[in-house]
């Protein structure tokens, strides 16, 4: 899109917050506001090239690409689906915090919250209910010798949802993603954990979720309410919700669903930050479809996941025919 906009005669300017793309002098004033840095203008070095990862731009020195430079990216980033790798950034998600353990892969924390992705690595409905109290008064209650949070999370009181998250999230946008990216095997930088264990989140396209829970694997809407955590075998969501299944059994059911499912086909919970994609990257029209083909090509064998791609491929298609829309509008 910036190659075919600057070619007619746009030009890509530094605005306040963000990157914009001008109209041609001598036509009616318009501008379109970029979410994100497509690359590094000239007025940087022109001889470093540039990319995008975990929230950051990272210029490389031509000479010596093992030289770089991190600047703070403006905007928007897209993540991918933690089970599928299909694009979220259009689409329904499910956030789920989990406790990262290394090598053994993740285990849920909590329940999951549904939403629309919103763009920082989250979801755009972060609020208090019936589900996240439990969770919330789990973390409200801790003390420091089990809940390790790096300086600058103290800010976060840990009274609302949206308190607890933000630390797991910051976590996984930043340590998580560099420490896969530098092959660190060092856990100790982690900047918010429990117990010990490091805490992060996995983002899921609620297609997928929905696929997964609807085909109810091994039966799991049939099991009595009073067993759920037994299924799941942790100390720690037991810790979190024993005391509170009959006001979270629905979402308890959905978790002990995937977790079957995902168990059984030999896929590990993970972060969206692992795996097979590229973290924070921009995600085109043509990124949501590469995406997509890549997955059915991965998992399409598979009743239940093909059920949930065929879902999301209605939302891959709306994307792709507003974005095309949009390019002709503007001329591009």
């Amino acid at each position: 899109m910036i190659a075919a906009a600057e070619r007619a005669g746009w030009t890509l300017v530094k605005g306040r917050k963000h990157y914009k793309l001008m109209s041609p002098p001598g036509t009616d004033a318009r501008w379109i506001n970029l979410a994100a840095t497509p690359r590094v203008p000239s007025a940087t070095t022109p001889a470093w090239s540039s990319s995008r990862r975990a929230g950051r731009v990272r210029l490389r020195h031509p000479a010596a690409p093992g030289r770089r430079r991190r600047i703070a990216a403006m905007g928007t980033f897209d993540v991918n689906c933690a089970i599928t790798s299909v694009c979220l950034g259009y689409s329904e998600a499910v956030w789920v915090p989990l406790r990262w353990l290394g090598p053994q892969g993740c285990r849920p924390l909590g329940l999951a919250m549904k939403g629309r992705y919103d763009g920082y690595g989250g979801i755009n409905s972060m609020v208090d209910s019936a589900n996240t109290a439990p969770l919330v008064a789990f973390f409200n209650g801790l003390d420091n010798e089990r809940l390790s949070l790096e300086d600058q999370f103290y800010r976060y009181r840990q009274d609302t949802i949206a308190e607890v998250c933000a630390p797991i999230a910051e976590n996984t946008a930043l340590w998580l993603a560099w420490r896969a990216e530098n092959g660190d095997s060092d856990d100790s930088g982690s900047m918010a954990s429990l117990d010990g264990v490091p805490l992060v989140h996995a983002l899921i396209a609620r297609d997928i979720w929905d696929a997964i829970v609807a085909a109810d694997v091994d039966g799991v809407s049939s099991i009595p309410a009073a067993t759920l955590l037994a299924e799941l075998a942790d100390p720690v969501l037991d810790e979190i919700y024993s005391v509170h299944v009959s006001d979270v059994e629905q979402d308890l059911r959905e978790l002990v669903a995937v977790d079957h499912f995902l168990r059984g086909r030999g896929l590990p919970w993970k972060t969206h930050t692992e795996g097979d994609v590229d973290y924070a990257n921009q995600q085109s029209a043509s990124d949501l479809e590469h995406w997509l083909n890549w997955a059915y090509e991965r998992y399409g064998d598979d009743p239940v996941l093909r059920s949930g791609l065929d879902a999301h491929a209605v939302d891959v298609r709306r994307v792709r025919d507003e974005e095309g829309d949009m390019l002709a509008k503007w001329g591009l």
